[in-house]
């Protein structure tokens, strides 16, 4: 598990859940408890004398209950008992013990980083104190508990050149007397009271010694070998050792130097190989830190901590002592430290900065070394700045054959910044067996289990608070904290600390932190602050806060206590899970919250307030007279379907537990306002009425918090698969809107005034569910369309179905709440979603024209002052749309800009020509009336707009700069010719319908035609068929494509001048293959009337031209010469229509190509099946099939016309070439 720092937070107020509890009973093991004191920074530990007659044993006093049992009492929920500062499943953090009046008047207001206090908790003696600069103040502890604790006061030696605190050790004498008290000044001035009782009287009785210092050398450490013997070290590596002895009636105190004895130096000086190994040269230095190590019969070892060496020296009862090891171990743990995989360990030994602050000896023997080091970590807001952080660590030794090695390093849970507390030197303490590590920090103790990856610390809140003792048994489980403001008791459950899981455990830590800020963070008198532990991993902060919050959302009893008043309980739960989001917020951890983690934190808020607004609501239309209610029925059904319907109150049972599940309770609202539509006994009007208002209430309250909420939770939107809009929420919101506005539109079986009521109160929430289907499915569509959601199987086909159905709904919407009485809401209600297109349309609801009397002139005037563009392109959409162009132009003055836009963007040549020619733009005008023509199916509308078109081209000559482009110009031409043709068949055949009197039908007038005009298909089913059609389409006004022009040209029969037919068919073909060279930009080479047609289809519309010119004349009969002259055989070649037709084509100025003149056997190829397709898209495949057979029909008839044999084809060509040159044809001899 790594950690990040977590510098202090704001003041956050932490509430207490239970009863204090009493420190463990029983006897302290001799010799392992011990009381070490350093200047200002005290870690305190207590042992008996193991020689002295006077030592006992002394432990803590009990301050309440037994633990176990104060656990226990809480089984019912009730955690926020009196008393409790903190707890989690390892530990307990209660009320011990108040400061006394004197100690809290001196701390009072104090400011701990200018004036240096101390302070240590004697587990040993039950005393404690704290100590100024000049004053030593002590007290038992213990007896605070139960009254007024006895102050006993001392005046201080004084440091006149540190001005630091004293160093102390409190002497036990036993449980018959008071305690002595040995305090040191750094200047080495030593005073020794033989009992604290005379701190009553002044304290002015004590025994004082000078420790004899260099110049220059200081006391850096105190520390409690046993009830008699004292050892203190100085700033150059030397230390001493204080006895307190008696002489029967009074004590004393001497003391000396660490030494050998005089004898042994002696006999090492003429006898050196005595001793198997030589004694280590000792090195000076400052020493930080001295602990005890095990005690054998020659003498107890005493373990150093000089500067980044350690020392162990062998301290015997005979008054002297020997060095046995000097190692620097500083590169070792530098090594250690380096072989993790920490991220924020420096790859250089000065940047790494490595500190040795604290030594302890743990039973086996094995040393523990508190160490520090300069990490670099990333902000908590995520961005790339780092600062600097001193880490922390424990690194267990083990000395073997005279030298020292690491065995591991753990980290601690607490990091130091700039902005962190008081500065003090950290000191560990030894629990239970040493298995558990706990650190003293000025405003935080962290503890460190040595066997598993337990880590947590207890931090203070107030940043004029700070630590000043901590006191334990080594052997047992308690933890005594002594701080400015109070003394607290922590016990810790070493069982669970056993059993603490690696891979859960750091989220359940995560979420006991969370928990306990959320139970004890409205308690004012907690002194603890509750933040997450450096580095917090991500998994584990978001795995603990999902749970912490559906713990909340189901009224976990160990969270919440029971209460009745189920308004007041939801209300507590809302902001439980405030506070939560708080909470995470001011320990900046938010950036390592996923996006989803946050959304789903969010939609339990959401369903929360939902559920409490909507509680309200209930109890306002809640009457024990109801017969009926909709909600509550809905409840019992969905708590029976979840198998959880054994509840006297079924409606607080589901408010209390099945929030969470808010969204599905609405499935089973609308399921009982659908029966409530045919079963007996049910009123539809009210269950209506109630269903409305409870979806309403539930999905606008959900989306309400999130919109004025959101921000707290960092929500991007849109909302990933948002529970206010999931698809079931879709479909009740919209059948809901159906249904009622169904109701109230027609009549129903409830009558009289009660059902009227009712009726009045559906309309009135018309508004409400139809600006509800808005919001979810505008929400629904946001989440759709975003890149998570693209990823989702079946997205687009959701995407495009809600897409057409909000579209299609929309109007109808609006246009119901305008309809029942709301124009209001439905104006305010477009404009809210953008719905401009709907907005548009609500404007023209009334009157429309003239624009002047519409009565929401105001409003279209209001919208395109707002919205301006954007309205303005929707208004005229819908305006031409609704075929209202009248109203369109008739506002060409007030709006012409954004007229002139909206064709711009929306390019309609159809009608953008009448604002060109408004506007005086005619060459643009004539440009869209060509291309307009060309699609245009109506005769008469093509002539016109050909006509106006070809006087626009003509009136910019009035146009600056401006001139006629003549190619356009023949474009007209060309476009009116086409349309002459039109007009000249509609002409012959309206005489042929003249000679019928009577009213007759289009396909009556077609079949007249036929019969007068088409003798020659009567054989020719399919083909007669295709003429009646393009006939019967002529009648009605429809202009037709070249195609069908060239069939009613060449199919009719063409006797006397109607042979002139065929010319005109050929000329028609040739114009819509030839392009006229018109300039691109001008855009007419593709509407060059008649139309633009495939090259393929145009060759063959040239052979069915052919087909039917050879076709037109009995060939076999015209070569039957016998007893003709030459002058009759030219004569008829000369009737021919081949002749007519090629003496009008070859008379052309522009000549036909290669393939406009064709012989027999190059015409005789059909048009393909494909290409009739094509031509007739919707035509029978069997119709198609007999067309090809009577088109391939009429090539065979060619070939076997003989046209092409006996120079037949050569000389009508002959006479043709003759006629245009003015001379007489040459005779050609024809067979008989």
């Amino acid at each position: 598990m790594s950690f990040s720092p977590a510098p202090r937070r704001p003041h956050r107020v932490n509430a207490a859940r239970r009863a204090a509890q009493s420190p463990l009973q029983g006897h302290v093991p001799r010799g392992n408890s011990l009381t070490a004191t350093r200047r200002a920074t005290p870690v305190l530990r207590g042992t008996p004398d193991r020689a002295s007659p006077f030592a006992d044993d002394v432990s803590m006093v009990s301050a309440s209950s037994d633990a176990e049992g104060s656990r226990a009492s809480t089984s019912d929920g009730r955690l926020r008992a009196e008393g409790v500062f903190a707890r989690s499943d390892q530990l307990d953090a209660v009320f011990y013990a108040n400061l006394p009046v004197e100690v809290k008047q001196v701390l009072k207001n104090v400011d701990f980083y200018t004036s240096p206090y101390s302070g240590e908790v004697d587990t040993l003696t039950g005393f404690a104190l704290v100590s100024t600069a000049q004053k030593c103040f002590v007290w038992k502890h213990a007896q605070a508990l139960t009254g007024t604790p006895t102050c006993y006061i001392f005046a201080c030696p004084l440091d006149y050149v540190l001005g630091t605190t004293p160093l102390h050790c409190l002497v036990p004498f036993g449980s018959g007397r008071e305690p002595g008290l040995i305090l040191i000044s750094s200047s080495g001035e030593t005073r020794f009271w033989d009992s604290i009782a005379s701190g009553l009287a002044g304290g002015e009785h004590f025994v004082s010694i000078q420790l004899g210092l260099s110049t220059g050398e200081t006391v850096t450490t105190l520390t409690r070998a046993d009830a008699v013997t004292y050892i203190a070290s100085t700033s150059i590596g030397r230390l001493l050792r204080l006895t307190v002895t008696s002489d029967g009636s009074k004590y004393h105190i001497a003391h000396h130097i660490f030494s050998r004895p005089q004898s042994a130096h002696g006999l090492a000086r003429f006898l050196p190989g005595l001793w198997a190994e030589p004694t280590p040269q000792i090195e000076k230095g400052y020493v930080s830190s001295v602990a005890l190590g095990k005690e054998s019969e020659s003498g107890q070892d005493v373990w150093a901590l000089v500067n980044a060496r350690i020392q162990k020296w062998n301290m015997t009862a005979d008054d002297w002592e020997e060095v046995v090891l000097d190692e620097e171990v500083i590169s070792k743990i530098r090594d250690a430290v380096r072989a993790t995989n920490w991220s924020n360990v420096p790859l250089s030994d000065y940047e790494l900065d490595l500190d040795m602050l604290d030594l302890h000896v743990e039973k086996t023997g094995k040393l523990l070394l508190l160490c520090s080091y300069f990490g670099t970590e990333h902000d908590a807001v995520g961005e790339n700045s780092t600062r600097a952080r001193r880490v922390y660590l424990v690194a267990q030794m083990s000395h073997w054959v005279g030298s020292l090695s690491v065995d591991k390093v753990t980290t601690i849970p607490y990091q130091t910044t700039s902005s962190s507390g008081a500065p003090i030197r950290p000191r560990m303490t030894l629990m239970a067996s040493g298995s558990l590590v706990a650190v003293q920090f000025g405003d935080a103790v962290a503890l460190c289990s040595r066997e598993t990856e337990y880590r947590d610390r207890i931090a203070l809140k107030s940043a004029s608070d700070r630590t000043l003792g901590l006191g334990a048994v080594e052997q047992g489980s308690e933890l005594l904290i002594m701080t400015a403001t109070t003394i607290m008791k922590v016990v810790v459950d070493m069982e669970k600390v056993a059993d603490f899981d690696p891979v859960t455990g750091g989220a359940n830590i995560v979420k006991s932190i969370m928990t306990q800020a959320v139970l004890y963070g409205t308690n004012p008198e907690n002194p603890l602050d509750f933040s997450f532990p450096p580095g917090v991993d991500e998994g584990s902060l978001m795995s603990g806060a999902t749970q912490l919050s559906e713990s909340i959302l189901e009224s976990d009893p160990e969270l919440l206590r029971p209460n009745v008043d189920m308004q007041a309980q939801l209300q507590s739960r809302e902001e439980l899970l405030s506070f939560l989001i708080q909470f995470i917020n001011d320990n900046a951890v938010l950036p390592k919250v996923s996006q989803t983690c946050r959304q789903q934190l969010a939609s339990h808020a959401e369903k929360q307030f939902a559920a409490r607004e909507l509680w309200l609501m209930h109890n306002k239309y809640q009457s024990v007279t109801q017969s009926h209610s909709v909600l509550n029925e809905a409840i019992h059904n969905y708590l029976s379907a979840m198998r959880d319907d054994d509840h006297a109150d079924p409606e607080r049972a589901f408010f209390r537990k099945h929030v969470s599940r808010l969204g599905e309770l609405m499935v089973y609202v609308m399921d009982v306002t659908r029966r409530s539509s045919y079963e007996m006994n049910r009123k539809l009007l009210e269950a209506l009425m109630e269903a409305n208002r409870v979806v309403y209430m539930i999905i606008d309250s959900g989306m309400h918090f999130r919109r004025n909420y959101g921000a707290k939770y960092g929500i991007q939107e849109p909302m990933y698969n948002p529970w206010t809009s999931a698809p079931p929420m879709i479909d009740i919101v919209f059948e809901l809107f159906n249904m009622t506005t169904k109701i109230i539109e027609t009549p129903t079986v409830e009558t009289g005034t009660a059902a009227q009521y009712v009726k009045e109160e559906l309309k009135k929430q018309i508004p409400d569910i139809g600006g509800l289907v808005f919001g979810c499915m505008t929400e629904r569509l946001d989440w759709l369309k975003s890149p998570v959601a693209a990823t989702e199987p079946g997205n687009d086909k959701e995407k495009t179905d809600l897409q057409e159905r909000f579209a299609a709904s929309r109007p109808q919407i609006l246009d119901t709440i305008r309809r029942v009485g709301y124009p209001e809401k439905a104006f305010h209600l477009a404009e809210y979603y953008h719905d401009l297109r709907s907005l548009a349309s609500l404007c023209h609801k009334d009157k429309v024209y003239p624009p002047d009397e519409n009565p929401y002139l105001s409003k279209i005037q209001a919208s395109l002052d707002h919205f301006r563009e954007a309205f303005a392109m929707e208004l005229f959409q819908w305006y031409v749309e609704n075929g209202e162009l009248r109203t369109l132009f008739a506002q060409q003055e007030r709006y012409g800009d954004y007229i002139d836009m909206y064709f711009a963007q929306h390019p309609n040549p159809t009608i953008s020509w009448i604002n060109d020619i408004g506007k005086g733009r005619y060459g643009a005008a004539s440009e869209s009336l060509l291309e307009v023509a060309k699609g245009e199916g109506t005769l008469e509308v093509k002539h016109l707009m050909l006509s106006i078109g070809k006087l626009s081209q003509l009136a910019q000559l009035h146009e600056p700069n401006a001139s006629v482009e003549e190619k356009v110009l023949n474009a007209f031409h060309d476009g009116l010719d086409f349309i002459s043709v039109h007009e000249t068949l509609l002409e012959k055949f309206r005489v042929v319908l003249e000679a019928h009197k009577g009213k007759q039908s289009h396909d009556a007038q077609a079949d007249t035609v036929v019969r007068a005009k088409a003798k020659s298909l009567a054989n020719r089913k399919y083909t007669m068929r295709l003429f009646k059609d393009l006939i019967r389409q002529l009648l009605q006004g429809k202009a037709l494509g070249v195609e069908d022009i060239v069939d009613l040209l060449t199919l009719k029969d063409n006797d006397g001048e109607e042979m002139e037919d065929y010319t005109t068919a050929l000329q028609l073909v040739d114009e819509a293959k030839v392009s006229r060279g018109i300039p691109s930009n001008v855009e007419v080479a593709d509407h060059l009337v008649p139309q633009d047609l495939p090259k393929i289809r145009i060759k063959s519309a040239v052979r069915s031209v052919w087909r039917r010119i050879y076709m037109h004349d009995d060939w076999a009969t015209i070569k039957q010469t016998k007893n003709l002259t030459d002058a009759e055989l030219t004569a008829r070649l000369q009737n021919t229509a081949l002749y007519q037709t090629l003496l009008s084509v070859l008379s052309l100025e522009s000549h036909p190509d290669e393939y406009t003149l064709l012989r027999p056997r190059d015409c005789q190829e059909p048009p393909s099946a494909e290409e009739i397709s094509a031509r007739f898209p919707g035509m029978d495949p069997d119709a198609v099939e007999a067309l090809v057979d009577e088109f391939e029909a009429e090539g065979v008839e060619v070939i076997e016309s003989g046209v092409d044999e006996d120079g037949i084809w050569e000389r009508v060509l002959e006479l043709v070439r003759q006629a245009q040159e003015g001379g007489p044809g040459r005779d050609v001899p024809m067979e008989g």
